[in-house]
């Protein structure tokens, strides 16, 4: 692995080809794998969405969301949204990566545990 992070009870990670691995507490679709009715992934699970041809370089772990910077520098966010964390406009929870922003590239992405909010 790459790079790794750990959130309130999960963890994410990016593989050197840039694949994107989630695992742990799979509460309010945090961990991006779309089936929300699972309450543990026990082992790293690939998110579908970052693979060889779309990779992630970076990821952070909030205590209720995800956010990955792709190789290209865009931002994907997943998780809960209560009070806009994931940066799309909304307050509606993800289960599933959404691209942040107008297409502008970033360099670095953090999250905080405690506070929930990204930068």
């Amino acid at each position: 692995m790459k790079y790794v992070a750990a959130g309130d009870l999960y963890s994410v990670a990016v593989s050197r080809t840039g694949e994107v691995f989630t695992w742990g507490h799979a509460a309010w679709g945090k961990l991006g794998h779309l089936d929300t009715d699972r309450f543990c992934v026990s082992f790293p699970r690939a998110v579908p969405q970052f693979h060889a041809e779309h990779p992630a370089c970076m990821a952070a772990a909030g205590s209720w969301h995800t956010v990955v910077l792709t190789a290209t520098g865009r931002v994907w966010t997943c998780g809960e949204n209560q009070r806009g964390e994931l940066g799309v406009g909304d307050c509606d929870t993800r289960v599933e990566f959404v691209r942040v922003g107008d297409g502008s590239a970033f360099g670095k992405v953090l999250c905080c545990c405690e506070y929930r909010f990204s930068n």
